[in-house]
């Protein structure tokens, strides 16, 4: 609402409202739709652009179907229904393998966020709620430093990975260290206040205002695979996700610092006696799972808008990632990064209002049928599987 009385400020003469449902409860879509009417009768023509039309529908004079950059089905709202429309895009069956497919895209974003918090929550057992509020800091900082340079995606994904691991690295030795133990409650408290903090300040440098990177084109590329259009970007993600998460879980099973970090995360004293060092350790381990929100930052911004307060969004969809796939496993926070992706496509699909709620949905049911995760094994002991004891010193 608030975006469409920015756009009426100016009195134009036509709006064009992109997916205004999108996300939205289903009283406030409503209301929206229900205001839509006395727009139009004070004399602007509006425009909206949407996948499902259902309420569009019955909002406007005129209906346009668009497939493959031609019209497939035009006339008065009034004498289409909703078989005509399907019929105008894809078959039944075809709605719901593109719903699928494109979850498997969005999860391959959702990946992104999950994989930092599977490192810190799921292996380190630091509760950081500045995770969602990191992600939002580089983009926009990101979003900054192309409009100052003109720098492209790429050059700003070369820029944003070093400074998100710099950050990471910095965040133990300033705050992490002095609260990590085995009881969670103080790093969620730290980290709280921290993320306060950080929203404070980016409305103070960015004001509230949404803001997107620049792609040059590539957000809006698309391939056609059998009647399916998979964008090149969502793509893209996907297989950076996928490389990230076979990268991480390599770096934690097959490597030095990965036994180290385990052991540390067990007991930081007792592996203090074998000679690792445990604030090094955290310290190196923060800045990776940072660093991996550095390509979040970027494709988050290519993909949609970005604002300062978005960042409890990205760390509810980390978090719930996470326990789905289960603590400890990295490529489980894949697997449930994919659920999640699939369930809000899906929920898109059945009711624009519904998409969100059935993510949420999802995770409430794993937690309630298997509270272990789906990669998770109550009767299994690992290092990552137990809290941290000790203190960094």
């Amino acid at each position: 609402m608030v975006a469409i009385g920015r756009g009426l400020l100016c009195q134009p003469r036509v709006l064009l409202c992109d997916e205004i449902a999108l996300g939205l409860a289903p009283k406030v879509i409503r209301e929206i739709y229900a205001a839509l009417p006395e727009i139009t009768a004070a004399g602007t023509a509006m425009i909206l652009v949407k996948q499902d039309v259902s309420l569009g529908r019955t909002a406007s004079d005129r209906l346009y179907c668009m497939l493959e950059g031609r019209f497939t089905l035009q006339g008065r709202s009034a004498g289409i229904d909703r078989d005509a429309i399907a019929a105008a895009c894809l078959e039944p069956p075809m709605q719901w393998i593109d719903a699928l497919i494109q979850g498997v895209l969005l999860g391959g974003m959702c990946a992104q966020y999950a994989l930092g918090m599977a490192l810190m929550f799921g292996v380190m057992r630091i509760v950081n709620i500045t995770h969602g509020d990191l992600v939002i800091l580089l983009a926009l900082t990101g979003i900054s430093v192309s409009g100052w340079l003109g720098a492209g995606p790429v050059a700003v994904l070369l820029v944003l990975v070093p400074l998100a691991a710099f950050i990471g690295w910095s965040l133990p030795k300033v705050v992490l260290n002095k609260v990590v133990g085995a009881d969670p409650l103080p790093s969620l408290i730290a980290t709280f206040g921290l993320s306060i903090a950080l929203q404070n300040l980016m409305l103070t440098l960015w004001s509230a205002d949404t803001r997107t990177l620049p792609g040059g084109g590539i957000e809006s590329q698309s391939i056609e695979i059998v009647g399916i259009f998979l964008g090149v970007l969502p793509i893209i993600v996907l297989i950076v996700a996928v490389l990230l998460t076979g990268g991480l879980d390599g770096l934690l099973r097959f490597t030095r610092f990965g036994r180290a970090l385990r052991a540390a995360s067990a007991d930081v004293e007792a592996a203090s006696l074998t000679g690792i060092n445990p604030q090094r350790v955290y310290a190196s381990a923060t800045a990776i799972a940072v660093g991996i929100l550095g390509f979040a930052a970027v494709f988050q911004s290519l993909r949609s808008t970005v604002a300062p307060t978005d960042g409890p969004f990205q760390l509810i969809y980390a978090f719930e990632a996470v326990i789905i796939g289960g603590m400890g496993s990295i490529w489980g926070a894949f697997i449930g990064a994919m659920m999640l992706g699939v369930s809000q496509a899906i929920g898109f699909r059945i009711n624009p209002g519904f998409g969100i709620l059935a993510g949420h949905l999802v995770f409430l049911a794993i937690l309630a049928l298997r509270p272990q995760g789906i990669m998770g094994n109550r009767s299994r002991s690992t290092c990552a599987g137990r809290p941290v004891r000790g203190r960094l010193r």
